[in-house]
């Protein structure tokens, strides 16, 4: 992903995460360059307050992988079936489980 483009989806509001998950990249990685971005001055902070859309967005993904993980999917086969990264799964996987939404299994096949 380029600069430019990394810039004009930022500045869109777009979620840190979904731009990893369009670029492929891993969230801590997006996160540096906007850090560099910032230091030069391209770019600014934005508010902390998610909008009533992200928290949709993001309620709408927990039940995905929760709907997926009890259908027996790993989290490979989910990241590939809901177009998020490997790491964000892993995120709402651990969310889950932390509040007892969904069991931890090591394996599929448990």
């Amino acid at each position: 992903m380029t600069e430019k483009q990394l810039i004009a989806l930022y500045n869109k509001g777009v979620l840190v995460q979904e731009i990893a998950d369009r670029a492929r990249m891993a969230r801590g990685t997006i996160n540096n360059k906007l850090c560099k971005l910032r230091r030069v001055g391209k770019i600014g902070l934005r508010p902390q307050n998610p909008s009533k859309e992200r928290r949709q967005i993001a309620r709408e993904r927990t039940a995905l992988v929760k709907k997926y993980r009890k259908q027996g999917m790993t989290n490979e086969e989910i990241a590939a079936k809901v177009g998020l990264s490997l790491p964000r799964i892993w995120q709402i996987v651990q969310q889950l489980i932390a509040t007892r939404m969904i069991d931890a299994r090591i394996n599929r096949f448990q």
